[in-house]
């Protein structure tokens, strides 16, 4: 079974659909195959949204899918719309999930299984399986894509408790405005790029905290569930993962502005059959 993921919005809801491939393959007892579409729409269907995936963003993704053997077989990269008829696939893209304010779903894991009819309780569980690989204790992680007016002080309340050796994942540019407009102090100078995924994740999976606001590495985490504090913006309030181990920033001001949220949705999530009961044993 093909499952084609349109990246409307990139690399980060690619990860949280992974929880609805690893979903379907748990649901199915198949591994899927993923298929990685970079191009804005189909030809009767285009999509009205400014962000498509480029091919080294692609690449760049495909090591993190490449390495979840437990439950997906194979990874393309389509780079057109195919000239015929589309095969039927299970479309766990990001196009569907803006209705998810509407349906009041808390994160886009969520949002992922419900659009793809999969049990949600894998939303709520680690879908993300690598061998960690010790690099730094503390990562932060934060891009000024999503202007946040409450930002500085969210960040500024907690920078105390951000040590001054944790490693900034992004550009120069960003974790310059993040150490002088928003925590006030520098971090260990060098940051990291991570240009693939798959090393991206293991790094993560190997430090014991990452601050962070919606990135992809924040999507990574979640995937991982590795502890995690993060800047909640009521403006995309979609990532909110109700786990021990997280701890969200303005969280009481998320819960104000969405007022009929439903937060009570982590009573309905039991534990999810583990990655090792799938198929991936046969196909290792």
């Amino acid at each position: 079974m093909a499952i084609k993921v349109r990246h409307v919005g990139k690399l980060g809801d690619i990860v949280y659909a992974m929880a609805a491939m690893r979903g379907l393959c748990m649901t199915t007892r198949e591994r899927v195959d993923v298929v990685l579409n970079r191009f804005r729409g189909s030809r009767d269907r285009p999509n009205q949204w400014n962000e498509w995936l480029t091919r080294d963003e692609a690449e760049s993704i495909k090591t993190l899918l490449d390495s979840q053997k437990g439950y997906i077989a194979h990874v393309d990269i389509e780079d057109e719309p195919p000239p015929d008829a589309e095969e039927e696939f299970v479309d766990v893209s990001y196009e569907p999930w803006v209705s998810n304010r509407l349906l009041e779903l808390d994160n886009l894991a969520r949002s992922a299984c419900h659009f793809s009819r999969i049990d949600a309780r894998f939303a709520g569980d680690k879908w993300l399986e690598v061998t960690a690989e010790r690099d730094a204790a503390v990562y932060v992680a934060w891009t000024g894509r999503y202007p946040n007016k409450s930002q500085a002080a969210l960040w500024q309340a907690i920078a105390d408790e951000i040590p001054d050796d944790a490693v900034f994942i992004g550009t120069p540019t960003d974790k310059k405005i993040f150490e002088v407009e928003l925590i006030g102090k520098e971090l260990a100078p060098r940051a990291e790029w991570f240009h693939d995924f798959n090393d991206a994740a293991k790094k993560i999976a190997g430090c014991d905290l990452l601050y962070a606001s919606q990135t992809s590495m924040l999507a990574i985490a979640h995937g991982l569930g590795k502890p995690v504090v993060v800047e909640t913006s009521s403006r995309f309030p979609d990532c909110i993962f109700l786990r021990p181990n997280a701890h969200y920033m303005g969280l009481l001001d998320h819960l104000r502005t969405r007022c009929g949220v439903r937060c009570a949705y982590a009573e309905e999530l039991g534990a999810a059959p583990s990655i090792n009961d799938s198929p991936s044993s046969e196909h290792s």
